[in-house]
């Protein structure tokens, strides 16, 4: 049996979700891909999801699932090496299963939009002092950037679909599951583990980093696929260079305040590559102090946030 990845990688992975989801207790859980190693499952794939949705059924706290790279992927034979040539369920399909839980707070997008874990979540302020009903607080976008069954991108039709959001001047954060060139790893001002020493971003991502800092209210988005990183870094404008302009990180400019991130989460699970221990990427999201009457300047500083790391082991790291 190889129990680089069996039953064993299971058990092991379900005792890091039950550590850090009892210690930290959050609000909403965010599976944010590769929940599966499908290429491993000939049979029995969507019963590992019904298997997930039972054990965070325990913990009493919703969540939302995007997916990732392996989780439609075709079962490859260990024998040969071939990968079967029938995709033997589709993302809508594990996302039926997951929607089945009523703590699901998971949806499939709109069919116009590339991929099918595309949707907005909204987070509500029960505590405004001024009103009897919920208000709407925050946002939280989620994108399917494709991979598996699918090409790995973020594409137009992303961008479009965000354009019917740009009028909104809600605080938002945002997630995929494959990072952008704008994640590259900065020495000088990136906080957290750079375990890849490297990434493996987008084939094409559509200059989805510059659209969410252009909405001007997007805190920042997060990712996942590199399982050794989980780093956050302030993203900064990128100099203008001819055609060759790209998204980075620039070391010589002064962090901002209020910047917004880009971020990797922890790898939680034992499956998959790599021997760091394993926990998950916390993001807090409290409201602002009322500011000064008439200052809009900035839609994202309605909202205060900060991360930090939770180990297995229960200790706290790479606060940002």
């Amino acid at each position: 049996e190889n129990l680089d990845w069996g039953p064993e990688q299971d058990r092991k992975t379900w005792l890091v979700l039950d550590s850090v989801l009892k210690q930290e207790q959050p609000d909403l859980i965010i599976l944010s891909g590769d929940q599966l190693t499908a290429n491993n499952c000939k049979e029995n794939a969507t019963a590992y999801y019904q298997m997930l949705g039972e054990f965070l059924s325990n913990y009493n706290t919703p969540w939302a699932t995007i997916f990732g790279n392996h989780d439609d992927l075709g079962f490859v034979n260990p024998d040969t090496g071939k990968e079967s040539p029938d995709a033997k369920y589709s993302r809508r399909d594990l996302m039926e299963i997951d929607q089945s839980f009523p703590l699901s707070l998971s949806q499939s997008g709109p069919d116009n939009v590339f991929g099918t874990s595309n949707y907005v979540l909204d987070i509500l302020d029960d505590d405004d002092e001024n009103t009897d009903a919920s208000t709407l607080a925050a946002q939280i976008l989620l994108l399917d950037s494709g991979g598996g069954a699918l090409p790995e991108v973020i594409d137009e039709s992303h961008l479009k679909w965000l354009q019917e959001y740009s009028h909104s001047h809600i605080p938002a954060v945002a997630f995929q599951h494959i990072p952008t060139l704008g994640h590259a790893y900065s020495q000088l001002e990136c906080t957290g583990m750079d375990g890849d020493h490297g990434m493996a971003p987008l084939e094409s991502d559509a200059g989805i980093v510059q659209a969410l800092v252009e909405a001007k209210r997007y805190l920042f988005l997060a990712v996942g696929h590199n399982h050794g990183n989980d780093y956050c870094c302030p993203y900064h404008q990128p100099s203008s260079s001819g055609n060759n302009a790209t998204a980075t990180i620039m070391d010589e400019t002064p962090q901002e305040e209020h910047a917004f991130h880009l971020c990797f989460g922890r790898h939680s699970g034992y499956g998959g590559y790599g021997k760091w221990e394993r926990g998950a990427r916390v993001y807090e999201l409290k409201r602002r102090q009322q500011q000064q009457e008439g200052d809009e300047s900035k839609d994202n500083n309605k909202i205060q946030w900060k991360s930090w790391v939770r180990l297995e082991s229960g200790e706290i790291i790479d606060q940002v």
